[in-house]
């Protein structure tokens, strides 16, 4: 392969593992499906197909209603590195009831107020049957819609309970968006994996939702210009980007866009291993609330490390390929830094300049969002004084070390770990002397992972003293 179907093989794997994350099955299955040439725009799309089938037939995945996501916080207010907002209120991070047929919206319990319909496969009326709830705060479509349901656009604009209304491959037109800022309390959208184009009348009728706190446009095709219109949106906290499936575009252009926001205190960027310009980066200075900025599949070196907002609370970084331990020793000039996540393993060579770092930060989260760090890191992070939260991701060891180095960590008040299988009592017991651990959260990554009964569950919660949740 050259080196453009390489990123484009790596473009649609990136986009298949969400959509697996989303609709909680493998990865594989994402990658099976295939449709004729004329009705496959690129593999990821058509991955619904068959995903929305497996999702359902597999039964519902109720959500859970713990009194930590009932707390979330407000994007507006201060931000809290154990408890960042926006693993509540991303639809790719709070489990959604998945349905697409009036019977299973029809024996929903009448308090779920999160639900997912797919559109692949649903039944006429579902979208109609779901908005008649009451108390309804998050709908997400998901498609593609190759049924052409349609969508009922005024009923949709009436539903005063709404806060968070998503659509993935689903084509939107810009004039329906228009009506939805009839919705008095509608704070988050997402419109996104090609269900929009962002230009100058898509962003226009943007720009008349003036509630809006949180914006997902990933993997949208998108015009730097019509961008800029966002900063019309006077409650704008949070911004999601993802790289197009065109490919990335003018990212300098994008980023001096995206510094027009000036109510901007989060952004989330996802590429698809693209190099990311020094001058990229260096726009983003002009965003004087930005206190949060995820960079996640692009390629960084030292000198865009060098041209971040000096002013970032939280940083999550992407593979240190391009970056040397001296770019690392770079970021203690971040000196409000309090939360530092790294997407991928920090390499061999990398890791004495990281544990050199985060002594000089006042970091109280911590993550390696795909791995752990090393003993000797582990060491360092328990001399921190004002770490609260550490994330992990477990492979097939076990775990019973992570857990000990986690007991170590005497600040801790937050552990979440992805896992490929649930530990036992036995292994979590240790945590039970903790004594400031209040919430242990364990991220089911792979979807043939069992749902802990509710036996198993008492178990390892009678363990702990700390909170237990299962995701």
């Amino acid at each position: 392969m050259n080196e453009a179907q390489i990123r484009e093989r790596a473009r649609e794997r990136l986009l298949s593992a969400e959509l697996a994350e989303l609709l909680q099955v493998e990865v594989a299955v994402i990658e099976a499906v295939e449709l004729e040439p004329d009705r496959r725009p690129s593999k990821w799309l058509a991955a619904a197909l068959l995903c929305f089938g497996v999702a359902v037939a597999s039964g519902v995945a109720w959500l859970r209603t713990e009194p930590a996501q009932q707390a979330a916080q407000d994007p507006q207010g201060a931000f809290d590195p154990a408890a960042p907002w926006w693993e509540y209120e991303v639809p790719f991070r709070v489990p959604m009831v998945v349905v697409n047929s009036l019977e299973q919206i029809a024996a929903l319990p009448t308090t779920t107020a999160r639900i997912t319909v797919g559109m692949q496969g649903a039944q006429e009326g579902a979208i109609g049957a779901v908005l008649r709830r009451d108390g309804l705060q998050q709908l997400l479509l998901v498609g593609p819609n190759t049924a052409a349901l349609p969508i009922p656009w005024a009923d949709l604009a009436t539903h005063d309970s709404l806060r968070s209304l998503g659509f993935i491959a689903v084509a939107v037109p810009a004039e329906p968006l228009r009506q939805l800022a009839r919705l008095p309390e509608l704070r988050a959208l997402t419109v996104s994996h090609q269900s929009i184009k962002i230009d100058a009348v898509t962003a226009s009728a943007l720009a008349q939702l003036k509630t809006l706190r949180q914006l997902n446009i990933s993997y949208d095709e998108v015009d730097p210009e019509a961008l800029k219109r966002l900063a019309d949106l006077p409650a704008l906290t949070s911004l999601v980007l993802g790289v197009a499936q065109s490919g990335p575009g003018d990212l300098t252009a994008q980023l001096a866009a995206v510094a027009q926001i000036r109510t901007l205190r989060t952004l989330y960027f996802d590429g698809s291993f693209d190099p990311m310009p020094a001058d990229a980066l260096r726009q983003l200075r002009g965003l004087p609330n930005l206190i949060a900025l995820q960079l996640a599949n692009f390629k960084v070196d030292d000198a865009g490390l060098a041209a971040l907002p000096r002013q970032l609370q939280h940083l999550q970084l992407p593979a240190l390929g391009a970056i040397t331990p001296a770019g690392i020793a770079s970021l203690a000039g971040l000196g409000s830094l309090r939360s530092l996540s790294f997407h991928y393993s920090i390499p061999e060579e990398c890791d004495a300049a990281v544990r050199d770092l985060v002594p000089k930060l006042p970091l109280e989260c911590f993550e390696c969002l795909i791995g752990q760090p090393s003993d000797s890191l582990w060491s360092v992070l328990a001399g921190l004084p004002l770490l609260r939260r550490v994330r992990v991701l477990l492979g097939d060891e076990d775990p019973s070390s992570v857990f000990e180095h986690a007991l170590a960590c005497r600040k801790l008040e937050v552990l979440f770990v992805s896992v490929p299988k649930m530990p036992s009592p036995e292994q979590l017991r240790c945590l039970g002397e903790h004594p400031t651990l209040r919430r242990i959260v364990f991220n089911r990554y792979l979807p043939s992972t069992p749902v802990p009964t509710a036996a198993e569950l008492a178990a390892l919660r009678a363990s702990v003293r700390a909170e237990i949740e299962v995701l």
